[in-house]
């Protein structure tokens, strides 16, 4: 999913003419950073062909979006499978905005639920890093 696609559905789910594109931008920062660094921490250990390093760790290439990017060519961390997670966490933060707490809860709450079922599912398919954070270990 793009990050055009996740502002836009955001929008159509509480359309709103208070919030503006910073706002947008900081709430989807917000979870990419945590998403990024959960793949840090989790990290997959690929292995190489060739070279001294038999494997090396994955780093997920991402930095935090700006006004300046074409959101329509930048490309989520998430899989599709788990969009949801953003379009639940800015429609909470713009609840919060508003005041109406309730729905807050509840959304942040089905955001954060759903963002421990990729935390899990992401654990279960790649392979962690080794504790010490020595490849030897490995080879």
């Amino acid at each position: 999913m793009t990050l055009e696609r996740v502002i836009q559905e955001a929008e159509k789910l509480r359309p709103n003419t208070m919030y503006d594109d910073w706002d947008y931008l900081d709430a989807v920062n917000r979870i990419e950073a945590e998403v990024a660094e959960h793949m840090r921490r989790h990290g997959v250990w690929t292995p190489q062909l060739e070279g001294p390093d038999k494997l090396v760790p994955v780093d997920p290439d991402w930095t935090a979006y700006t006004d300046d990017m074409d959101r329509a060519e930048v490309t989520m961390l998430l899989p599709d499978a788990y969009s949801d997670i953003y379009i639940l966490y800015l429609t909470a933060m713009m609840d919060f905005g508003n005041a109406e707490y309730d729905r807050y809860n509840n959304e942040m709450g089905n955001a954060q639920s759903r963002l421990r079922e990729w935390k899990a599912e992401y654990r279960r398919e790649h392979t962690p890093l080794p504790r010490s954070g020595r490849r030897e270990h490995l080879v």
